[in-house]
């Protein structure tokens, strides 16, 4: 709770205001204090609001005009463990703001209630937020953050998107649909060929003269040919042969030629004589020499000559033939036209069959080796490929040339560059940003949603018990309207009000309307009325805390202008919300007597304060007060003060000392006969009225009513007007007798 202003400095009318030491000047539970206008409460109900709120401009705009030092407050607080600790306002900002301080004052209901002549959403939100305390501000901040959260992500997405139609919105796609598009890994060499096939399309006779001779080239690649060629075996003794030479002949050099021309001499060969005879001795050979001879027939037979000379002609034929040097220039042929095409995979296959054919071929030296195909199958099967790969461009370029195929590679031209596009700086970053978004916004939907689901189902269950506190106030303040269709407001910035204002029970007022031809909010209540209705908001919004007995409550005048009845019932709702609802600290603050008056009677556990403002420092400052010695009641204070006057020197007394008389024999009458002259106070009816109809009632004879009326009689009237008797013309002695006869009167009524 609020100890004690320390000091105040350069706020307001508080230039230089320290309040007293002693335990007097400490704040009490119930503390009151009263001030006239202009004297200094709405500063002090500033500084206040700014020790709780932590806001400093509360009181950087009060700055006391002409200071140019700097503003400075300092107040006591005790803390709930009952420790003492002082929070200081200096150089614009307080050490240790004090939050848990409620106050009503006028921006209470300017920011809460309505503003001019109408109830806003502002001020809905704002008095829905009271009402729903910590629990639903907790739920209403976790909607307004998701909400804004949900709106920063829209304009960032809408942003991305500004930005993707500025640099490529040419591509004719939406940006959904470019962010959805696919990682192609080989997406460079097809924006190669797509950009070739435009540029060989382009140069459409070209392009199709030139297929046309690789496809004569590799239709000579017939290398299947070779297989028949190849596959004959012709088995022959060797190792004989060899050995004979080595042991007869002197020399290999040249054995085997003679030996091929010494088979034609051989006798018996002619005559077909199955045993043949040495050309040099004419024996017979022996079985061993004919078997060497048989073997030799067979060396230099026609199909053993041409086995050799094929498997020489093919070797020479791999070993010369330059397919991979080929395919390279058909490679750069087509390039130059437009048309990309890549046979690296199918040449490195092919050196490698031909490789491995090789060394098949140095094997069928042996003419009995049976050759392995599989390799010369393989090149085959790759010259198919190719040959295939080179028709199908061929098929393609068959017809004329057709503009709208060309479009249509460049269409996909177009296609295949967005997706490059997709996946380069910075689109990469801001489709994934994008994309979070998106996922964040969603997530944040449901945070939203859910958030006020739960609001509304939290608001309905105190709103209706929230609606019954308000007017019960309205009731027991006797206001001829009342709430009603009290419901949570289901969206921000929507035509849901919050509260329908209804009087009589037939009548629902427009809140928000400003519009004089129907009944609205402005025309329709009173500026009492108003601030009543605010009252009672802040009064229910009190009551349905579950933390008040934990808060500071400050009032501001908080009836302001009401009648009589109105204030005493105001008093009698704020004795009732200290004892029922045992707030820690209630501090009223107030420029009225009568309701000052009112307080100090009806609540005794208080400590009574006022706002004095000294000229002679040019300076606010806060004294203690025995509101029973020193702020009596009007009424009474003029009783004792007309006493007082029994007893005074001459010059004490004067017309202007004696003007009371007459207010209070009205307010005594009043008072007293209230049923009897009820009708005359309400039509505005004068004292002479009032005992007119008292003694019509039988209530005075005409004694009193004469004695009284003679005492009226000496009175000018309530305009200060002498015309009807001369003030002058009285004397001293004469206002000491019309002093006598007064309080004879009292007596008498």
């Amino acid at each position: 709770m609020i100890v004690k202003i320390l000091n105040i400095k350069n706020v307001g009318k508080f230039s230089s205001c320290t309040m007293g030491k002693g335990k007097e000047y400490d704040f009490a539970s119930n503390t009151f204090l009263f001030g006239n206008n202009t004297k200094g409460k709405s500063t002090l109900t500033a500084i206040l609001k700014s020790l709780t709120t932590g806001n400093s401009s509360y009181i950087v705009g009060r700055k006391t005009f002409g200071s140019i030092e700097d503003q400075q407050v300092n107040i006591q607080i005790l803390k709930s463990d009952n420790t003492l600790v002082t929070h200081k306002y200096n150089i614009d900002v307080w050490d240790n703001p004090y939050p848990g301080v409620e106050i009503f004052d006028s921006r209470f209901v300017a920011d809460n209630v309505y503003v001019n002549e109408s109830v806003t959403e502002d001020n809905e939100k704002a008095i829905e937020s009271i009402i729903l305390g910590k629990q639903g501000k907790d739920l209403e901040e976790k909607f307004e953050t998701a909400e804004k959260n949900c709106q920063i992500n829209t304009i960032r997405k809408a942003e991305i998107t500004r930005e993707f139609t500025r640099h490529l919105g040419y591509h004719q796609i939406p940006f959904e649909d470019f962010r959805k598009i696919a990682l192609d890994p080989n997406i460079k060499d097809k924006i190669l060929n797509i950009e070739g096939e435009i540029k060989a399309y382009t140069a459409h006779q070209q392009v199709k003269t030139k297929l046309k001779q690789i496809m004569a080239t590799v239709e000579t690649w017939n290398i299947l040919r070779f297989k028949d060629k190849l596959s004959p075996t012709i088995s022959l003794q060797q190792k004989e042969i060899k050995d004979h030479i080595i042991h007869h002949l002197k020399s290999n050099q040249g054995a085997t030629a003679f030996f091929a021309q010494g088979l034609d001499f051989l006798k018996g060969k002619e005559q077909n004589i199955s045993k043949r005879h040495c050309v040099f001795c004419g024996q017979k050979l022996e079985e061993d020499a004919e078997k060497l001879i048989s073997a030799y027939e067979t060396l230099f037979s026609e199909s053993y000559r041409e086995l050799s000379r094929n498997v020489k002609e093919i070797s020479s034929y791999f070993n010369s033939w330059k397919v991979e040097a080929d395919l390279r220039r058909f490679k750069s042929d087509l390039s130059a036209l437009g048309i990309e095409i890549d046979f690296s995979s199918k040449i490195e296959k092919i050196n490698t069959s031909i490789d491995k054919f090789k060394n098949e071929l140095l094997l069928k030296t042996d003419l009995n080796y049976k050759i392995d195909f599989s390799s010369l199958t393989c090149i085959d099967e790759v010259i198919s490929l190719i040959k295939n790969e080179v028709q199908k461009i061929f098929d393609s370029y068959s017809g004329g040339f057709d503009s709208t195929k060309l479009d249509e590679l460049k269409k996909r031209k177009d296609r295949l560059t967005l997706t490059s596009e997709r996946y380069k700086e910075p689109w990469v970053s801001l489709c994934t940003e994008y994309e979070t978004l998106e996922k964040n916004t969603e997530e944040l939907a449901g945070i939203r949603e859910k958030s006020l689901t739960d609001k509304n189902k939290y608001a309905e269950s105190i709103l209706t018990n929230y609606e019954k506190q308000v007017n019960d106030v309205l009731q027991f303040l006797q206001a001829d309207f009342k709430l009603v269709d009290t419901k949570p407001k289901t969206r921000l910035r929507n035509t849901t009000r919050l509260f329908n204002i209804n009087f009589y029970g037939s009548h629902t007022i427009d809140l928000s309307s400003v519009n004089d031809n129907i009944s609205h909010f402005g025309n329709s209540l009173s500026e009492s009325d108003k601030r009543l209705l605010a009252f009672s908001f802040f009064i229910a919004g009190l009551k349905v805390q579950e933390t008040i007995q934990n808060k500071v409550i400050i009032f501001d005048d908080p009836m302001s202008s009401l009648d009589a009845e109105r204030k005493l019932r105001t008093v009698q709702i704020l004795k009732k919300l200290i004892d029922e609802n045992q707030p820690r600290q209630v501090i009223i603050l107030t420029h009225e007597r009568i309701f000052f008056s009112m307080l100090n009677e009806c609540i005794s556990a208080r400590k009574c304060f006022k706002i004095i403002y000294d000229p002679q420092n040019k300076s606010s400052f806060i004294e203690t007060m025995k509101p029973n010695e020193e702020y009596l009641d009007d009424y009474y204070k003029q009783l004792e003060d007309l006493k007082a006057l029994e007893n005074a020197s001459d010059d004490e007394i004067t017309w202007d000392s004696l003007r009371p008389i007459r207010d209070i024999l009205e307010q005594l009458l009043k008072k007293k006969y209230y049923f009897h002259i009820k009708q005359e106070i309400q039509g505005g009816g004068s004292i002479s009225a009032f005992i007119l109809k008292l003694k019509t009632d039988g209530v005075f004879d005409d004694e009193k009513s004469k004695k009284i009326n003679n005492n009226l009689a000496h009175f000018w009237n309530h305009d200060d007007s002498n015309s009807i008797i001369k003030r002058q013309n009285f004397s001293v002695g004469d206002l000491r007798g019309i002093i006598k006869t007064f309080f004879e009167v009292i007596e008498i009524i």
